[in-house]
């Protein structure tokens, strides 16, 4: 039996829920931030399930068992990729009596260029089995190998889709009992707290992994004149801290400032005269959300987008940005816009009810 006759080539598998891009997302990003919790110590993150890299639109989670399986989720904006490597599968070639580099050229065949090219070669040949997932069909797809499956039934369960599974798997990895209404709370909220993370590793060093978590956790998220992340506008820095960790450094804006401001490096805290939170400055190196809306980066679309919610923004051709007192919003350019090019925008402030008004006040 040849090549052909065991192919069965761009075949369609189950139509996603319309949330279920949401639901991956968030169960991978649940998943990366237990591991940290259970094992904040850099030096031993080799020991950890899963690991989490964001670079612009991309973000890649890594599961990895120790054993020589391995499951790569690219997600490249709305698109998805699913690879896995299953050690123990007659599919692996680097066990097979002869490389058979026509298998990869047919499982990999109809996958689109731009998530292709996010794969080395070395990732191409620790291949086993690949599906993917583009909004233009709303379908996943894969060119399965008959009567195998690569061992994608058996890597997909590296997946923990709940708390109860979550837990189950950590009582044997981890060889400890971990309250799974905790757990519970973290997979609903798909954040996590200083109380939790004391609850599930008291030994743990808050700070450190609190500083870890804020690299890959969150986008930010905002609920306009109430919270960011949750945070509620007036929290206090103490409090705040306790939230998003300790800050990179803490300076002064300029020689007039009278209280410091917090960097973490993609995000600015700012705060009032008692060191009451209220707004935050975010920069390009993060995702942000307004009300669930991910907004876009580029200036003319923020500007459209804002424009639709609050009438008194103005777009003058020598600005470098634009202000809503009504929204407490501020897009900021470093440099002027030019009208012949569509700038990305350098940073967005989100501040608290009527931030600008009282910003004049105080002034």
């Amino acid at each position: 039996m040849g090549l052909f006759d065991k192919l069965k080539k761009n075949t369609e598998l189950t139509k996603p829920d319309t949330d279920f891009k949401d639901n991956l997302l968030a169960n991978l990003r649940v998943m990366a931030i237990l591991d940290i919790i259970m094992i904040p110590d850099e030096e031993k993150s080799w020991l950890r399930i899963i690991n989490c890299t964001k670079q612009d639109n991309l973000v890649i989670y890594n599961i990895d068992n120790g054993s020589g399986d391995t499951l790569k989720i690219y997600i490249l904006d709305n698109q998805i990729l699913i690879k896995g490597f299953d050690h123990e599968n007659e599919l692996n070639q680097f066990a097979a009596d002869e490389w058979n580099k026509e298998f990869f050229e047919y499982i990999y065949a109809g996958i689109p260029d731009e998530l292709k090219a996010l794969l080395t070669k070395d990732d191409i040949d620790e291949t086993t089995f690949v599906m993917w997932y583009s909004p233009d069909d709303n379908i996943w797809k894969q060119n399965e190998w008959k009567d195998n499956d690569g061992g994608k039934s058996y890597l997909l369960k590296y997946i923990r889709k709940n708390a109860e599974e979550w837990c189950d798997w950590a009582k044997h990895y981890y060889e400890k009992e971990i309250d799974v209404n905790v757990i519970k709370e973290i997979y609903y909220a798909k954040n996590v707290t200083t109380e939790q993370i004391g609850l599930i590793n008291p030994e743990g060093d808050i700070n450190i992994i609190l500083n870890e978590l804020n690299g890959i956790k969150k986008d930010i998220k905002i609920i306009p004149f109430i919270s960011v992340n949750g945070i509620e506008f007036g929290t206090n820095r103490e409090e705040l801290w306790k939230q998003f960790g300790n800050p990179k450094r803490s300076f002064k804006k300029t020689s007039f400032s009278k209280v410091e401001t917090d960097d973490y490096g993609c995000f600015h805290i700012y705060y009032d005269s008692n060191y009451n939170f209220e707004a935050i400055e975010v920069f390009e190196c993060i995702d942000i959300f307004y009300n669930n809306d991910k907004l876009p980066k580029k200036y003319s679309e923020l500007l459209a987008y804002f424009r639709n919610i609050y009438d008194d923004i103005e777009d003058e051709e020598d600005a470098d940005g634009f202000i809503s007192v009504k929204g407490s919003i501020g897009v900021f350019l470093y440099d002027k816009i030019d009208l012949s090019y569509d700038n990305d925008i350098d940073g967005i402030l989100f501040g608290r009810k009527d931030y600008y008004i009282k910003q004049g006040d105080e002034a």
